[in-house]
């Protein structure tokens, strides 16, 4: 539970909506993100206009 706080935290911090990210990863993930690319779905890197 710690890890989901923080990671919001994180998201508030740079500037992401959190239930915007929240939805759009989920969204990515079932549509079968790519693995090799799971360090782009993180807070940090999200920008709402990526690809998928």
């Amino acid at each position: 539970m710690g890890d989901d706080r923080h990671t919001s935290a994180d998201g508030k911090m740079n500037g992401v909506d959190p239930l915007a990210w929240l939805s759009l990863t989920l969204t990515r993930i079932a549509n079968r993100w790519p693995a090799s690319d799971i360090e782009l779905l993180m807070p940090l890197n999200f920008t709402a206009d990526a690809i998928g």
